[in-house]
């Protein structure tokens, strides 16, 4: 009898979708016909990939914003005669 429970239980939750499609997947293309396109068309398509790299992602971009930051801070301290020797 609990074996028939478990099994009803199982066959219920697997007839409910696991999740919603991530916000990027692409709804034009069927996840079974081209994996990648449905997975990435959405982003390849809204970022562009700056012309001197071979690639981008959030760890380009984050290291990116980084060094713009510190070079600021660099030319900051650097224009300010108080630190002068």
């Amino acid at each position: 009898m609990a074996l028939c429970a478990t099994f009803a239980i199982g066959t219920a939750q697997a007839q409910t979708p696991a999740a919603q499609p991530a916000p990027t997947a692409s709804m034009t293309v069927m996840p079974g016909d081209d994996f990648f396109a449905y997975a990435n068309a959405d982003w390849l398509a809204k970022t562009e990939i700056p012309a001197d790299r071979s690639g981008w992602g959030a760890g380009a971009a984050l290291a990116e914003e980084t060094n713009d930051r510190i070079r600021k801070m660099i030319e900051a301290i650097a224009a300010d005669t108080r630190h002068s020797t």
